[in-house]
Formats: structure tokens, C-alpha cells, sequence
């Protein structure tokens, strides 16, 4: 699909939302849809639509005590495409919630531990920072992560992750532009290294907040 409008004008569209905003804080969504056609599912003319929201925030303690998963056998399709296919992430939540998760963590029917409902999943072991490279949404968060880890002169190493993996982790926690860095300490029924937010990551949590303006 393609737009008919240049990044200068997006930018100024953004801008402009952004000045007519009343909220302290905000969630700026770009959605690309099909458009409208008569068989309603080829794509024809596409809609562009932006979206200025307040944005929410998540408990502190979130980021002090650390958050736990659900594992959920699950493999969004087209990973590497942000879509927006949420069915399965709105209904195992709800669940995972329920039953007292913060939130979900797939896994893929091979074993390969991938990425949360709207988060990437990062371990920590003998101090090397790990992640999935494959089947997982390759976010902007993520990204600047792994650049601040290189230059915190910490290992990074992209691969497929195991349950083996993520159960001898010293370390695990979830990324997200809304969530920033939030710890992991237990994941189903299983503590994550000594139950509290590791070194690694808040050394991770500390210079993400120092370098906010600099994610691209």
C-alpha cells in the first residue's frame, strides 16, 4: 500500500496534532488501511489515519518490583509487519490477567520464546544480553536497547531462544515505546533469576531514560 503524502507533510500533520493536543502527554498512532473497494477486502484508495491520544501510564511499580508473564503457544503472523491483528493479544491478556500476569509471552509451536502481545522480550545470562532475531516485531524501543547495551560495552546476541534459555536467565525483562523497560521476574510459575530487577537491567533502565530524544 502506498500513501500519497511526502514525510514533510506528515511531519507538519504530527506537529499540528501535537499543538491542537490539550493532553500533557500523548500517544501519536499512523494507521495505513486498504481503503475502500467493492469486494471490501482488496485494498483500493488507502485511508490514512492519525490518531492523538492521551497516553497512559503503567504502575511504578512496574519498573521497580518487576512484572510477570504468562507463556502462551502463539506465532503472529507476519511478525516482522506491525499490524493490527490483536485478537489473539486482547484475548489471552484478559486471561493472563485474570489469573494474575501483568502479561503474555509467546512462544511458537517449535519452542522458540518470541515476544509479548505488544512488547520485544530480552534475557540476561552471565552478562550477555539476549532476543529473539527471528518471527518477532523489530521495534524502535528494541533497537535503541541494543545499541545502548554496545555502548555499555554488554554482549549482545540475536538468535532463537529457547524455554531452556529463558529458564537459566539471570535476567529477563519486556520493551515497548509506551512501557519503555519493564523487569521480569517470573514468568508462569518459574522466578526469574532472584526475583528482583537485575543489574544489567537497570543499567539498561538508567541510560534509556538519559537518552529518550535519541530514539529513531
Amino acid at each position: 500500500m502506498q500513501h500519497a503524502y511526502t514525510k514533510a507533510q506528515l511531519t507538519e500533520v504530527v506537529h499540528e496534532g501535537i499543538r491542537r493536543s490539550k493532553h500533557p502527554e500523548l500517544y501519536i498512532k499512523l494507521i495505513l488501511t486498504g481503503g475502500v473497494n467493492a469486494d471490501g477486502i482488496t485494498p483500493g484508495k488507502p485511508s490514512l489515519i492519525l490518531l492523538f491520544l492521551a497516553a497512559g501510564s503503567f504502575p511504578a511499580e512496574y519498573r521497580s518490583r518487576g512484572v510477570a508473564l504468562q507463556t502462551v503457544t502463539h506465532e503472529r503472523y507476519l511478525a516482522v509487519a506491525k499490524s493490527l491483528n490483536y485478537m489473539t493479544a486482547v484475548v489471552e491478556l484478559q486471561r493472563a490477567r485474570a489469573a494474575g500476569f501483568q502479561d503474555v509471552l509467546y512462544v511458537g509451536a517449535d519452542g522458540a520464546v518470541l515476544e509479548g502481545t505488544t512488547v520485544n522480550f530480552f534475557i540476561v545470562r552471565t552478562g550477555k544480553l539476549y532476543t529473539a532475531e527471528e518471527g518477532v516485531l523489530y521495534g524502535c524501543t528494541r533497537k535503541h536497547i541494543l545499541r545502548l547495551a554496545k555502548e555499555l560495552g554488554i554482549e549482545c546476541v540475536l538468535g532463537k531462544l529457547t524455554k531452556g534459555d529463558v529458564a537459566a536467565a539471570d535476567e529477563a525483562f519486556i520493551s515497548s515505546t509506551t512501557r519503555e523497560l519493564h523487569p521480569v521476574v517470573r514468568i508462569d510459575t518459574t522466578t526469574v533469576g532472584a526475583g528482583t530487577p537485575g543489574a544489567v537491567t537497570l543499567r539498561l533502565m538508567q541510560a534509556f531514560e538519559a537518552s529518550r530524544s535519541l530514539i529513531v
